[in-house]
C-alpha cells in the first residue's frame, strides 16, 4: 500500500525542515527550498520527490540541484541536474548527478555532459576533475578512478587514479601521472604533490623535465618552490652533454649543483667517457664536475675499453666553445648517450697509416763498427721544435696548447671549491657533505650566470685527473701522479714520474703526451729526459732493448708500436738477431737523432743520423745486466696487468638507470573491478 501526496504538501515539507532545525537536529538531511514535489510512501520506502531549484542542507553543507530523491528512511539524497553542494569553509562540489548519504557524508557525483566534468573545489585555487569523484565530506577528500587531473594556480596534474585531501592539500596520484608546470613538467607513475608547499613526492619511476635538464628518479622529493630535489632511491641527472646517477641525488636548479653519492655513474657524452665514483658533483651553469671516492674513467675505443684510476677528478670547458641552446644539447645529449657506453663501431678499414714516413729499407750492420760524424740520411727531417706539440698530422695547433697552460690550469685548480669535509677514512659510506654545498651560491653570485649563459651548451672539455693515477688499456697500461686532457687538442698528458707500458715496452719521462685520432692512440711525446725499454728474449735472459734521448716520439698504428724517434743527444742499447731470431750480439750507440721501426711489437730496424758512435759486442762476450743506459729503471711490478688487478677489487656498477628504467607497474594502472554505477530515473 502506497500514499501519494502533491501540490499543496511543499508548505509541509518546509515546516518540517523547520521543525527539524528547531530541533537541532543536525544529522538528518533538511529540506530548505523546491518548487514542487511529492511525497512517496510504501511498507519498505519513504521517498520524497523534489522538483525544480531545490535546496537541502545537511548540517552546515547546502545542496542544489534542479530535481532529486530524498529518501528519508536511508538519511541520502539523489540529486539531478546543476548539482552543487557547498561547504563553510568555502568548498564546493559539481555535477551532473549526485548521490549523497548522509549518515557518512560521503558523496559519489558523475557527469553526464562528456564536454564538462566533476569538480571539487576547495574554495581557494585548487579544482578536482573527473567524469566519476567519490567525496567524503567529513574527512574532505576526493578521489577518482578513471581519469582526472588537479589544477592548481599554475600546475596540472592528470592521472588515472587520484586523491586529494582539501583540509591538508596533499595528493596522491598514480597511473600514467603528468605533472605540466611553467617551470616543469613530470612524468611518472605514482606521486603526491601538496598544493600549498608546491612539494613533489615521488613513489614511483618519474621523470622532471626542465628547460635545462632532466631529472630520472624512484623515490624522493622536489621541491618546485626552492626548485630543490632530494632524491633518496636510485636517480639520475642529464644536464645538457652530463648525465649523472647515484644511489642518492640532490639537486638545486637556482645554483645548478648536482650531488650524487653511492655507485655513481657519469657520462659524459662529448668526451665520450663515463665516470664511476662514490660522490661526485657537478654544476650545469658553470660545466665543473667533481669526483672523489675511487674515480675510474671508461671510454670506449672501437671494440676496445680503456680506464683510468685516480684519487680526485675535475673536469670543466674549455675556453674555446662552441654553443649551442639547451635545448639542443639535451636532444643531443639523449641521442649520443647510448653511444657513450654501448660499443663504438669500428670502422672495416682500420686507421691510416702511421704518421711516420716511409723510409728506405735499410738494414743496420749487423756487426763491426760506425765511424763518428757518419751520417744515415735514410728519413727527411721532421723540423721539430722542441718548443711546440704537435698534433699526429704533423700540424701546429692554432689554439694555445702549451705545456704552460696546463699547468697553470692544475696550480689554480688543485683542491680548489671542494667540499668543505676532509675525504672519509676507512668508512667512506659515512661521507656527508656541507649542507650549506647544495646552495652555496648566493644572490650575487647567481647573477653572474645570466640566463642566456645557463641556457648554452658548454662546448668542448678537459679534464684534470690528480694523485695516483692508473691507466688500463688491452694494449696499454700507464701510472703517474696527475693527468690531463682536453678536447681542443685531444692530447692526454702525463705528470710526475710518468710510467707507460705500450704492451711489451715501458716509456719514461718527465712528462708523456698522448695523442689520439678518433678516439683512437695515435702518437707517443716525451719532451724531456725520455727512455723507452722494450724487453728482448725471455724474462731470466735479462735482456732490454734501450733508446732515449732528450725526447722521444713514438707512432702507433692499430695501437701497437711502429716506429719511434728519439733526438737529441739520443742513444741506443739493441741485442742484434739473425733471420732465425737468433741473437747474435748487441750494439751500443749514440747519435743526434735515432730512428725506429718495429715489426709485432719488436724491433725491426733502427737508422742513426749525425754523429753517430757505435759499438757492435758479439753474443759470447756479452754480459746483459752490464748494458744498462743511464735512465734505465725497470719497473714492471707497478705495472697493471689485468682488469681485475687495476680495478683492485672495485666492482662498476651496471648499465645506468636511463636505459634500465622500469616500466610503469600494472598494479598502479586504473582498477579494472570498480563496479558499475547503477542507472538511476531523474525525477520528472
Amino acid at each position: 500500500m502506497s500514499i501519494l501526496f502533491t501540490g499543496m504538501l511543499v508548505p509541509f515539507f518546509r515546516l518540517q525542515a523547520q521543525q527539524q532545525r528547531q530541533d537541532k537536529k543536525t544529522s538528518r538531511i533538511d529540506i530548505l527550498d523546491n518548487e514542487s514535489g511529492e511525497f512517496i510512501q510504501s511498507d519498505s520506502i519513504t521517498v520524497h520527490k523534489l522538483l525544480h531549484h531545490v535546496k537541502l542542507l545537511h548540517g552546515s553543507d547546502t545542496l542544489y540541484c534542479d530535481s532529486a530523491f530524498f529518501y528519508t528512511d536511508l538519511n541520502s539524497v539523489e540529486a539531478f541536474g546543476d548539482v552543487v553542494i557547498r561547504q563553510a569553509d568555502g568548498t564546493e562540489a559539481y555535477a551532473d548527478y549526485m548521490r549523497y548519504t548522509g549518515n557518512n557524508r560521503v558523496v559519489y557525483m558523475r557527469s553526464n555532459n562528456p564536454m564538462a566534468d566533476v569538480k571539487l573545489f576547495d574554495g581557494k585555487t585548487n579544482s578536482l576533475y573527473s567524469r566519476e569523484i567519490d567525496y567524503n565530506l567529513l574527512t574532505k577528500i576526493g578521489r577518482f578512478r578513471n581519469r582526472g587531473y588537479l589544477e592548481t594556480q599554475s600546475t596540472i596534474l592528470q592521472s588515472n587514479n587520484g586523491t586529494y585531501n582539501m583540509r591538508s592539500k596533499d595528493a596522491r596520484f598514480t597511473g600514467d601521472v603528468d605533472v605540466a608546470d611553467p617551470d616543469y613538467h613530470v612524468v611518472s607513475t605514482d606521486l603526491g604533490y601538496n598544493t600549498d608547499t608546491e612539494l613533489v613526492t615521488f613513489f614511483g619511476p618519474s621523470t622532471v623535465t626542465n628547460d635545462q635538464s632532466v631529472l630520472i628518479t624512484i623515490s624522493g622529493t622536489y621541491d618546485s618552490r626552492k626548485k630543490q630535489a632530494h632524491f633518496v632511491q636510485r636517480a639520475a641527472i642529464l644536464s645538457q652533454a652530463q648525465y649523472i646517477e647515484g644511489d642518492t641525488l640532490d639537486y638545486d636548479r637556482i645554483s645548478g649543483v648536482g650531488i650524487a653519492r653511492g655507485n655513481v655513474i657519469a657520462i659524459d657524452t662529448g668526451m665520450h667517457t663515463t665516470l664511476y665514483c662514490g660522490y661526485a658533483e657537478y654544476n650545469e651553469i658553470s660545466g665543473v664536475l667533481w669526483a672523489y671516492i675511487e674515480p675510474v674513467i671508461k671510454r670506449k675505443e672501437g671494440s676496445d675499453s680503456s680506464y683510468i684510476r685516480v684519487d680526485t677528478f675535475y673536469s670543466a670547458p674549455d675556453t674555446f666553445t662552441t654553443t649551442l641552446t639547451a635545448q639542443d644539447s639535451l636532444q643531443k645529449t639523449a641521442e649520443e648517450l647510448q653511444a657513450a657506453v654501448a660499443p663504438a663501431t669500428v670502422d672495416s678499414q682500420g686507421l691510416a697509416d702511421s704518421t711516420m714516413p716511409p723510409v728506405d729499407t735499410v738494414q743496420m750492420p749487423s756487426s763491426g763498427a760506425v765511424e763518428a760524424n757518419d751520417t744515415f740520411q735514410l728519413i727527411p727531417d721532421f723540423g721539430l721544435d722542441e718548443s711546440m706539440d704537435i698534433d699526429s698530422s704533423g700540424s701546429t695547433p692554432t689554439v694555445d696548447t702549451s705545456l704552460s697552460r696546463i699547468k697553470g690550469r692544475m696550480d689554480s685548480l688543485v683542491y680548489k671549491d671542494k667540499p668543505s669535509v676532509a675525504l672519509p677514512g676507512a668508512d667512506r659510506a659515512q661521507y656527508q657533505v656541507n649542507p650549506q654545498r647544495l646552495s652555496r651560491l648566493n644572490a650575487d653570485s647567481i647573477s653572474a650566470y645570466p640566463d642566456e649563459d645557463r641556457k648554452k651548451d658548454h662546448g668542448p672539455r678537459y679534464f684534470i685527473g690528480y694523485n695516483n693515477v692508473l691507466i688500463y688499456a688491452d694494449s696499454l697500461q700507464g701510472k703517474c701522479d696527475s693527468i690531463t686532457y682536453s678536447q681542443v687538442d685531444s692530447v692526454l698528458r702525463m705528470f710526475k714520474n710518468p710510467l707507460l707500458w705500450p704492451r711489451n715496452s715501458q716509456l719514461k719521462g718527465d712528462e708523456i703526451h698522448m695523442y689520439m685520432d678518433s678516439g683512437r692512440l695515435r702518437e707517443l711525446h716525451v719532451p724531456r729526459n725520455a727512455i723507452m725499454v722494450t724487453r728482448s728474449g725471455p724474462e731470466q735472459a735479462n735482456m732490454f732493448d734501450q733508446i732515449q734521448g732528450n725526447s722521444i716520439r713514438a707512432y702507433l698504428r692499430n695501437n701497437k708500436m711502429d716506429s719511434l724517434i728519439a733526438e737529441p743527444n739520443a742513444s741506443s742499447i739493441y741485442f742484434i738477431q739473425d733471420d732465425d731470431k737468433a741473437y747474435v750480439g748487441s750494439s751500443e750507440a749514440k747519435s743526434e737523432r735515432i730512428e725506429v721501426i718495429f715489426e709485432n711489437e719488436e724491433i725491426d730496424r733502427i737508422y742513426y743520423r749525425r754523429d753517430v758512435e757505435q759499438t757492435t759486442i758479439p753474443m759470447k762476450d756479452v754480459t746483459p745486466a752490464t748494458l744498462r743506459l743511464s735512465r734505465f729503471n725497470w719497473e714492471e711490478e707497478l705495472r697493471p696487468k689485468s682488469l681485475e688487478a687495476f680495478l683492485n677489487g672495485r666492482v662498476l656498477p651496471n648499465r645506468p638507470l636511463l636505459f634500465e628504467f622500469p616500466e610503469p607497474d600494472p598494479l598502479l594502472e586504473p582498477e579494472t573491478d570498480v563496479p558499475v554505477q547503477q542507472e538511476v530515473r531523474k525525477p520528472e
